[in-house]
């Protein structure tokens, strides 16, 4: 854990900068997360960075949390002026009275080197309302992000375990929690002239295998909840 912290520490001076030169990314994953939000309730996010992904979802109350106390510390420079944001570096288990209705989690859990007691303390502030939300980068893209990496076309990644859909279902079954939204999207990640819309509109159905967002929407088992009909 502290290998993490210091690695995004280190890179938080860089990291918008990172999130720009990604911007079509970035943006397609806020356009989902908004989707799959409902914004009027209180909401979580757990590696929040500098804030920027909690501020576009535009919650009723938003909470982001992060490891990285430079981060945080950038973040609340960034949103001060929007008083329906806050931002800390505490413990998941500080918010079990804040009554959330979404958590989420955007390309963190590849670098939570203890999942299992990460999830066991999410489960823990989860009540039968709340939906979990992870999302992350399809491991199948794993040799091209090391490459794009190398050539300085994205933020480095640091220590972190690429983990499947399987892998995450299974601990998440542990702490009582059931997946009910499995997908994946955006079959191209970089903004290509012609070829980006093309290939996300026509072909992404076909090779949704593929694609490099995978994401899910996990909820307590005994619960009947869905996610937001705009979906």
């Amino acid at each position: 854990m502290d290998e993490v912290r210091d690695h995004f520490d280190q890179i938080a001076d860089k990291y918008d900068s990172y999130k720009q030169k990604n911007a079509y990314y970035y943006n397609y994953l806020k356009q989902l997360l908004i989707k799959l939000i409902d914004s009027k309730t209180p909401v979580l996010e757990i590696g929040c960075g500098t804030g920027e992904i909690l501020a576009a979802v535009n919650p009723k109350k938003g909470y982001g949390i992060d490891i990285s106390s430079e981060m945080i510390a950038l973040a609340k420079r960034k949103y001060k002026h929007l008083s329906n944001l806050s931002f800390t570096s505490d413990a998941v288990a500080k918010f079990g009275n804040k009554n959330i209705k979404c958590i989420f989690m955007v390309d963190v859990v590849e670098h939570v080197e203890d999942l299992e007691q990460m999830t066991e303390d999410i489960a823990q502030i989860m009540n039968r309302e709340t939906t979990l939300i992870i999302t992350m980068a399809n491991p199948r893209w794993e040799w091209l992000l090391a490459i794009a990496e190398n050539l300085g076309l994205k933020m480095p990644e640091g220590k972190h375990i690429r983990r499947s859909y399987q892998q995450i279902k299974a601990i998440l079954a542990k702490n009582n929690l059931s997946a009910i939204r499995h997908d994946k999207t955006l079959l191209v990640p970089v903004k290509i002239p012609l070829i980006s819309q093309v290939a996300n509109r026509y072909f992404e159905n076909l090779l949704k295998p593929f694609a490099f967002i995978e994401y899910m929407v996990a909820v307590k088992q005994e619960d009947e909840v869905g996610v937001k009909s705009n979906q």
